[in-house]
């Protein structure tokens, strides 16, 4: 068979090195290796067909022939049952490409990465659908298989590499999947999961993460396109978002479907849609939207010690109105270090390149709603101070009756929020810091 001979050896390298016991740092290390090993049975593949095809053809064999990202892209088309399709990306001659794409078909037929049209375990399933959820490929597939490994870590750690990139959007269909993954993996860095609004349609999922290595970023910043679907459960998770919120139960096939939410939890919505027939709370649960829909057997359970609190429409809304309410809105209580959270909201939620604000320094009313409710004395002293000390640039424009500066970033977010740990290079943000901390009393 072209792919044949090495297909068995393959998959019990893969499972004999997958990292189920030992220390956090020594699972890291062990995933790095299945990776690597991933990674060169990819390559052998393609010299496999490359050696053939190279006979048969009249041109010389573009790289881009049988690479991973081909053959990732024809493996998620075929363990979802997709017609096989043609390549986009590899660009031969009619009568080459007829027989780039039949050898693609023969050699796919005994890939190591699948068995009888389906994923050969789940580590191999998971690099197939990590490769699918980062180049949108599931349109109109079947979920199922993407839940089902969201159930194991290696989903998330197959991804995790991909995200946080600058040029990165991810549908917000994807994101439950992902984090569910990254809620079962034994070795993540626990800490809170934060969603917010970034503009028009779109937020930022910032995911703590432990690399082992001190000079390594401490979070994922990864931008998504909304609504944004939660599958399975939340965990210690912030949701505030300008747009809509589903969260998707997980279940057997025909059977009824559960939802789970633990620890501090807060989502903040539009419209919030509960697809399950129980969502059992295990923890502080604080839910608000300005529209919540669900199933009409929906049955909340809430586990003994746990405290729920609903705002907007959920006050009034069944089943919600049938538990009282005990907790105070999330967003009411500022944490002690204002300037920190204020740097990690604008971090969150604004761009590194211009602002639009009035010339008192504020935001219209309708923009941001976040700062006037969170922030509306400490915003505009932040930005007062980043111009003083020449990390941004102002521009005025607009009439007499109605001022407005754009503010040209000079520095990142990022770059402030790294420097409340570490002493900064950059004398400008030394200074800014250094009376920030005084006039917010940190």
């Amino acid at each position: 068979m072209p792919g044949g001979g090495d297909a068995g050896q393959d998959q019990r390298r893969i499972a004999l090195k997958t990292p189920y016991s030992g220390r956090s740092q020594g699972r890291r290390e062990a995933w790095g290796v299945i990776e690597t090993v991933l990674e060169e049975i990819l390559k052998r593949e393609r010299n496999k067909l490359a050696e053939k095809l190279a006979q048969k053809v009249s041109v010389s064999l573009p790289p881009e022939a049988y690479d991973a990202e081909e053959q990732l892209t024809f493996l998620a088309r075929r363990v979802h049952d997709q017609p096989m399709g043609t390549s986009t990306r590899v660009k031969l001659p009619a009568p080459d490409q007829a027989q780039y794409q039949a050898m693609v078909k023969q050699y796919l037929g005994d890939h190591p990465f699948v068995r009888q049209g389906k994923p050969s375990n789940a580590v191999l399933g998971s690099l197939i659908l990590a490769h699918a959820v980062m180049n949108d490929l599931l349109n109109g597939a079947n979920m199922g298989l993407l839940a089902d490994l969201s159930r194991q870590p290696f989903l998330w750690r197959s991804m995790r590499k991909h995200l946080g990139a600058e040029a990165v959007l991810l549908d917000g269909r994807y994101v439950g999947y992902i984090l569910n993954s990254y809620w079962n993996d034994p070795i993540v860095k626990r800490g809170q999961v934060i969603v917010r609004s970034s503009e028009e349609g779109a937020a930022v999922v910032q995911m703590p993460v432990d690399t082992g290595k001190e000079e390594a970023p401490k979070e994922l910043n990864t931008k998504v396109a909304l609504p944004i679907h939660f599958h399975g459960q939340l965990r210690d998770a912030d949701v505030e978002v300008r747009g809509d919120v589903a969260l998707i139960g997980q279940g057997s096939p025909g059977g009824a479907s559960s939802f789970f939410v633990y620890g501090k939890t807060a989502i903040v919505g539009g419209a919030v849609e509960v697809s399950a027939d129980t969502l059992t709370i295990d923890g502080a649960f604080w839910l608000e939207a300005e529209t919540v829909t669900s199933s009409a057997r929906l049955a909340l359970h809430v586990k003994k010690g746990a405290e729920v609190g609903w705002g907007g429409a959920v006050s009034s809304s069944y089943p919600w109105n049938g538990l009282p309410s005990t907790l105070r809105p999330p967003y009411a209580v500022q944490p002690p270090n204002v300037l920190a959270a204020l740097l990690n909201e604008c971090g969150l939620r604004l761009p590194d390149r211009v602002l639009v604000i009035n010339d008192d320094y504020t935001f219209s009313p309708s923009e941001n709603q976040w700062v006037a409710r969170n922030f509306a004395k400490e915003f505009p002293e932040l930005l007062k101070l980043l111009r003083k000390h020449g990390l941004v640039r102002a521009d005025g424009f607009g009439t007499y009756a109605q001022n407005k500066f754009r503010l040209h970033m000079e520095t990142k977010w990022s770059d402030l929020q790294e420097a409340l740990h570490r002493v900064p290079s950059d004398a400008r943000i030394r200074t800014f810091l250094e009376e920030a901390r005084r006039v917010f009393r940190v």
